[in-house]
C-alpha cells in the first residue's frame, strides 16, 4: 500500500514530442537513471522490433498482434539456430570419431 502511494507521487516525464521516438526512450531511460548498458540494450531491441516490422507502423500504432508475431519470431529463430548448431556438432563429432 505504501510504495503504491509513492509510486503514484512520483512524477512522471512526458517526453518532448518534438524529438524521434529513439531519442524520446533515451531521454526517459535517462531520468529514470538506467545504466547506459541498459539503455543501449533497450535501444537495441526497440530497433530489432521496428525492423522485423519493417517500419511499416510507427511503434505506437503497434499492437497485441505486432507483439506477439516479434515474440514468435524470436522464439522460433532461437529454436532453429540452436537445432542447426546441434547438428553441426553432431556432424563434427562424427567426422572426428572416424578419424580415430
Amino acid at each position: 500500500m505504501l510504495l503504491d502511494n509513492i509510486m503514484e507521487n512520483k512524477k512522471k516525464l512526458k517526453p518532448n514530442p518534438d524529438l524521434k521516438l529513439m531519442d524520446q526512450v533515451r531521454q526517459v531511460l535517462r531520468y529514470h537513471h538506467y545504466a547506459y548498458r541498459t539503455e543501449q540494450t533497450y535501444c537495441e531491441w526497440i530497433l530489432k522490433y521496428i525492423n522485423f516490422h519493417k517500419c511499416e507502423k510507427h511503434p505506437r500504432d503497434m499492437g497485441n498482434k505486432e507483439i506477439e508475431s516479434f515474440l514468435s519470431h524470436l522464439a522460433t529463430d532461437k529454436v532453429e539456430k540452436v537445432r542447426k548448431i546441434y547438428e553441426q556438432d553432431l556432424a563434427h563429432d562424427k567426422r572426428e570419431y572416424r578419424l580415430w
